[in-house]
């Protein structure tokens, strides 16, 4: 990683200095109300409580309800980094007809969700005691969502789609021909091990089967 450039540190000394002052001010609020009409400013009229130790100034019934709501989004944020690797794994598994840059954003975005749930278990790893309900569900709705997205087609190029669709028909409807049990472990779907300290991310892209060969162009029509 390389040392920020001058620029980019006189940069950020002038937001510092800008934005300071009215950072300090915020914490020093005494206005009322603010958690309805400015969470912003409410949130740093909190911390200046706290950190002056004025506890009977302190929003308890809001600050309770915020608590609880920045855990349940932590959670539904694993849930949804999970849904996107498995649509992302069952879309590189049985997507015909994508072409290879479309696979290679899908390899990309696999990379990314993955690297995602890493940092997410590595930063809390109370979360990876609710992993195999986040999973059971995750299949559901990612299934789902690529069932639609092989039948209509709608990854491929427009000029092409009909003549997939027909060829797609032909075979069978994917929601009768996709398993309602994901096929693949925890360790498969999230590429290492999270129970093992000795674990880590190292393949973000791993697949959990052997990859398609890329079909040909006459092969899509």
């Amino acid at each position: 990683m390389t040392d920020p450039s001058p620029q980019e540190r006189s940069a950020w000394q002038d937001w510092n200095a800008a934005t300071k002052p009215l950072v300090e001010a915020l914490t020093r609020s005494d206005k009322h109300g603010l958690h309805h009409n400015d969470r912003f400013a409410w949130l740093l009229q909190q911390f200046g409580h706290f950190d002056r130790n004025e506890i009977d100034h302190v929003d308890h019934s809001h600050l309770k309800n915020e608590l609880f709501e920045i855990a349940v989004n932590q959670l539904n944020d694993l849930r949804n980094d999970v849904r996107d690797v498995l649509r992302t794994l069952l879309m590189l598994w049985l997507a015909p007809a994508a072409d290879m840059s479309t696979l290679i954003e899908w390899r990309h975005q696999l990379g990314d969700s993955r690297e995602k749930i890493a940092a997410a278990l590595t930063n809390s790893p109370s979360l990876r005691q609710f992993l195999p309900a986040i999973i059971e569900i995750a299949w559901k709705t990612a299934r789902g969502s690529t069932v639609r997205a092989l039948n209509n087609c709608n990854y491929v190029h427009r000029e092409i789609r009909i003549l997939v669709i027909r060829k797609q028909r032909d075979i069978g409807d994917w929601n009768q021909r996709l398993s309602l049990d994901c096929p693949w472990s925890l360790i498969e779907i999230i590429a290492y091990d999270p129970d093992d300290p000795n674990d880590c991310l190292l393949d973000a892209r791993y697949l959990p089967f052997v990859e398609p060969l890329l079909p040909s162009a006459d092969s899509r029509t």
